[in-house]
């Protein structure tokens, strides 16, 4: 809900304690307490549906496969084949 999305990007992101965040929704800390959970249970469902971290950490191990590959590249064979071809 929006009351949840406001009451997260206030506490997770703002860096609002719980009684801020509360003052300023004008609701109780508990309140702010439960908003925080529900969003917190809804984030880990949509995860676990769509796995974004998942992807995301396979995403970055092939850049970093990628980048081991084009070094060696640079400064072992592909050198050598820089050389012979003249460039």
């Amino acid at each position: 809900t929006e009351k949840q999305r406001e009451a997260w990007d206030l506490h997770e992101f703002a860096d609002f304690s719980l009684a801020e965040t509360a003052e300023k929704l004008g609701i109780s800390r508990q309140g702010v307490s439960d908003l925080i959970t529900r969003s917190r249970d809804r984030l880990e469902e949509l995860e676990s549906l769509l796995g974004f971290f998942h992807k995301e950490d396979a995403f970055e191990e092939e850049i970093r496969e990628l980048r081991r590959r084009i070094e060696h590249l640079s400064s072992g064979r592909g050198g050598a084949m820089q050389k012979a071809e003249g460039n």
